[in-house]
């Protein structure tokens, strides 16, 4: 389409919550690329509501949540890798740091804007 390929931080709490209402087994991962180059990157692992700090995601109330961000070491280049191994270990980390709080694996991961940038791993968790 031409339009620039961007995104925002992951918000692991409401990703966790969508795996569970919704039963996923896996789930992809796309634009890998557009995040590399960063010096580091940031995920919501908590929220703080009136002055308490939760991991479940709250059903109503939203307006009032403040994330809590854990900030995770960045990485180079790595669009059109093929293989996992071909991930900088930072990448790599990243990965196993939203399968480990989700508690679900990934199983596609996107590196580039071709249809081809494309890891396919088999599930790791039982």
């Amino acid at each position: 389409t031409g339009r620039a390929r961007r995104c925002g931080w992951l918000d692991l709490v409401a990703l966790r919550r969508t795996t569970l209402l919704n039963g996923l087994d896996g789930l992809a991962l796309s634009k890998m690329d557009v995040l590399s180059g960063l010096e580091s990157l940031k995920v919501v692992t908590a929220y703080e509501l009136n002055g308490n700090r939760s991991e479940i995601f709250p059903n109503f109330g939203l307006e009032n949540v403040k994330p809590i961000y854990e900030e995770i070491e960045g990485w180079g280049a790595l669009q059109g890798a093929r293989k996992e191994s071909d991930l900088p270990q930072a990448a790599q980390n990243f990965i196993r740091r939203i399968e480990t709080y989700v508690k679900r694996p990934i199983v596609l991961i996107s590196t580039g804007p071709e249809r081809d940038d494309m890891i396919v791993r088999e599930k790791i968790f039982a």
